[in-house]
């Protein structure tokens, strides 16, 4: 998932299962985001992928890879 691919979208939950990467502020500034979910596998985390995103409180399998 790309820079800012879906930030300030407004998203409540997202499934990021397939995702093996999510770019710098790809979520930024979704203030009503409150679940993500991802897959058993790594996932690369890029800068503030999530940042401003003040709701969130449930984040399932995460498993980062540096």
């Amino acid at each position: 998932i790309g820079e800012n691919a879906f930030s300030m979208a407004a998203l409540t939950e997202i499934d990021l299962s397939a995702a093996e990467t999510v770019g710098a502020e790809a979520f930024a500034y979704n203030k009503q985001l409150t679940s993500v979910i991802f897959s058993e596998s790594p996932v690369v985390l890029e800068e503030e992928c999530f940042a401003y995103c003040s709701a969130l409180n449930k984040v399932k399998n995460l498993i980062h890879q540096l």
